[in-house]
C-alpha cells in the first residue's frame, strides 16, 4: 500500500493536523503528445489549458487541479502536468464535455457524477482507467459502447442515468463493481459472465429475474431493493454474499438462502442487508373444506413468521403447513396480511427486521385443492455450504501497524512502514501491531475525511458504504489491505466524536471496555490471519 496522499498540511507543528507524508508517485507514463486519440488541438508544452479543453467548466477544473487556480486556463499545459494526473474529480460541477481528457494517459480514476456529461467516447483510449463514476449524468444507452471500449475498467457507476439496456457491457469481464440503481434496466443476462463482480447494485430497477446472477461467485454485496424480484433461490450458492438488500421486493421465502453467511456489520445509513417492507403478491389457495390460505413468510433458517394483522380479520397461522389461513372463502373480499419480526443474524449477532405487506391474488377457478402435499420444496439444502475453502493457510501475510493521534483521538492503520514512520515523526504514537492481514482476499477500503479538524480515516469492506461516503465528500484512498483468515477484527463506533469515530481491534477486552464507555459495538469489520 502506498503512503497517505494529499495531506501535507503539517509543517512542523502537529496540533491536530493529520500528517505530512510522501505523495504516491504516478505510475509509469506514456508520452502524452503521442497518445492515440489525443485532443486534436492539445499539444503539451505548447497548448494552453483553454485550448486543450473546449468545455469552459472542464478547463477551469483542470486549471485548479494542475495549477492551483481555476482562473489560470490561459497557462500552458505542460508534459509534467499531464504525467502527474492519475485522478480527476469533477463531481457535481457544470462540466458537459470530456473532450481533451484523453491527453491524460495515466488517468486511473474519474468522478463525473452529477455533471451534464452524456458522451464519454473521448476516454476510449485511456488504458489505465480503472474507475469511472457517471451517476446522475445524462448518460444513456447510446453511451455504453464507448464505455465498453475501456479495457481495464473495474469500477463503473451508472446509477440514476437513462440507461435501460446493458448488452454493450457484456464483455466487460474485469468489472468488480457495477452500480445500475435507479436506471430502467430490466434484463441482467448481459452480466452473467462478469464473474469478477464483488458488488452489484440493481435497486430501483425493473429487474424481476435474478437467474443470470447465479454464477457470480465472487459477489459479496447485492442490492435488489425496490425491484420486481420475488424468487431469490438462484442466489443460494453465492457463498461469498454477505450483504443483501431485499427491502421493497416481492420476496416472501428467505429460507432458500439459509446457506449464506449474511451480516449487517456496517453503518446503518448505508448497510446493505435488509428485508424490511417487502410487498409480495401471492396466489390464494381455496381448500376443499372452504377455507382459504396464503403462504406465510419464512426467515433464513426456515422459521415461519406470524402475521401482525390480517384482512379480513381472524386469520391464523398454520406453522406446519407454512400458511396463513382464513376459515371461509369470501369471493367478494380482498385478502392480505402484514407481518413484522426482528431476527438476530448468526454471523454478527446484529438484529435485522423482516417485515412487509402480503396481498392475495384470487384464483380463477376457486377450488382446485392446491395439490396438497407439494411441500413448498423446503429449502433445497444448498449443497451443504461449500466451506468457502477457508483452510488453505494464507500463502503470505503482511503486518498491519496501529497508530494513535492524541490530538484528534484517531486510530490509524497501515501496512506501510514508511507511512508509519512518517506519522510517528510528526507526533503520532505507534501502538505496534494491530493484526496480521493476508496479501490477497476480500478488499478493505480506506477513506479520508478532509473536512473535520485534523482529518479522519474510515475503513470498510462495504463498497456501498465506501461510495456513500465518497458522495458525502470523503476521499477514496483505494484498497488499504485485505480481509481473510479466522480472527475477527471488531468494529466500534463513538457517536459522540467528530474524529476518531471508529475503532478496530482483535482484542475482545478492548471491545468490551469501549462498549461499556459508551461506544456502539458494530460487530465484525473484517477478518485477520492472526491477532498480532
Amino acid at each position: 500500500m502506498g503512503v497517505a496522499r494529499g495531506r501535507c498540511r503539517a509543517t512542523g507543528v502537529v496540533a491536530g493536523v493529520l500528517a505530512c507524508v510522501l505523495a504516491v508517485a504516478p505510475s509509469a507514463s506514456a508520452d502524452p503528445s503521442s497518445v492515440a486519440g489525443g485532443a486534436s488541438e492539445c499539444v503539451p508544452d505548447r497548448s494552453t489549458i483553454a485550448q486543450c479543453f473546449p468545455d469552459k467548466a472542464l478547463a477551469q477544473a483542470i486549471a485548479k487541479q494542475v495549477k492551483g487556480d481555476a482562473g489560470k486556463t490561459g497557462e500552458v499545459l505542460t508534459s509534467k502536468d499531464v504525467k502527474g494526473v492519475s485522478y480527476l474529480d469533477f463531481s457535481n460541477s457544470q462540466v458537459a464535455s470530456v473532450q481533451g481528457l484523453q491527453v491524460f494517459a495515466n488517468l486511473g480514476s474519474m468522478y463525473l457524477f452529477g455533471t451534464r456529461v452524456s458522451d464519454v467516447s473521448p476516454l476510449a483510449g485511456l488504458t489505465k482507467l480503472t474507475a469511472l463514476y457517471l451517476s446522475d449524468t445524462k448518460v444513456s444507452d447510446a453511451t455504453l459502447p464507448s464505455i465498453a471500449k475501456l479495457p481495464n475498467l473495474q469500477w463503473l457507476d451508472l446509477s440514476g442515468t437513462q440507461v435501460s439496456n446493458v448488452s454493450p457491457l457484456a464483455k466487460m469481464t474485469k468489472l468488480e463493481y457495477l452500480n445500475l440503481s435507479g436506471t430502467q434496466v430490466s434484463n441482467v443476462s448481459p452480466l452473467a459472465k462478469m464473474t469478477k463482480l464483488e458488488y452489484l447494485n440493481l435497486s430501483g430497477t425493473q429487474v424481476s429475474n435474478v437467474s443470470p446472477l447465479a454464477k457470480l461467485m465472487k459477489l459479496s454485496e447485492l442490492d435488489l431493493a425496490n425491484t420486481k424480484v420475488s424468487d431469490v433461490s438462484p442466489l443460494a450458492k453465492l457463498t461469498k454474499l454477505v450483504h443483501l438488500d431485499l427491502s421493497g421486493t416481492g420476496v416472501l421465502d428467505l429460507g432458500v438462502l439459509h446457506g449464506l453467511s449474511l451480516n449487517n456489520s456496517c453503518e446503518p445509513s448505508v448497510c446493505a442487508t435488509s428485508f424490511a417492507g417487502v410487498r409480495p403478491s401471492v396466489k390464494l389457495a381455496v381448500d376443499g373444506d372452504g377455507s382459504v390460505s396464503m403462504p406465510a413468510p419464512r426467515w433464513l433458517d426456515g422459521t415461519v413468521v406470524a402475521s401482525s394483522s390480517t384482512s379480513p380479520a381472524g386469520a391464523t397461522l398454520d406453522a406446519k403447513r407454512g400458511v396463513v389461513t382464513w376459515k371461509k372463502y369470501d369471493a367478494g373480499a380482498s385478502y392480505s396480511y402484514d407481518f413484522k419480526q426482528s431476527f438476530t443474524l448468526k454471523t454478527d449477532g446484529l438484529a435485522v427486521e423482516f417485515s412487509g405487506h402480503v396481498s392475495g391474488v384470487k384464483p380463477t377457478t376457486p377450488s382446485k385443492p392446491t395439490t396438497p402435499g407439494k411441500p413448498t420444496t423446503p429449502s433445497k439444502p444448498t449443497t451443504p455450504v461449500k466451506p468457502t475453502t477457508p483452510s488453505k493457510p494464507a500463502v503470505s501475510t503482511v503486518t498491519m501497524y496501529r497508530l494513535y493521534n492524541r490530538f484528534t483521538g484517531e486510530h490509524f492503520y497501515t501496512s506501510s512502514s514508511v507511512e508509519r514512520d512518517s506519522l510517528v515523526k510528526v507526533g503520532w504514537r505507534s501502538e505496534g501491531t494491530g493484526w496480521v492481514a493476508p496479501v490477497s482476499g476480500a478488499p478493505v477500503y480506506r477513506l479520508y475525511n478532509p473536512y473535520v479538524a485534523g482529518g479522519d480515516h474510515h475503513y470498510t469492506m462495504s463498497v456501498r458504504e465506501r461510495d456513500a461516503l465518497v458522495k458525502a465528500g470523503w476521499r477514496s484512498e483505494g484498497i488499504g489491505w485485505y480481509s481473510g483468515g479466522s480472527v475477527r477484527v471488531l468494529r466500534e463506533y463513538n457517536p459522540y466524536a467528530r474524529t476518531g469515530t471508529h475503532n478496530y481491534t482483535t482484542d475482545a477486552k478492548e471491545d468490551t471496555a469501549l462498549v461499556k464507555a459508551g461506544w456502539r459495538a458494530e460487530g465484525t469489520g473484517w477478518y485477520a490471519v492472526k491477532a498480532k
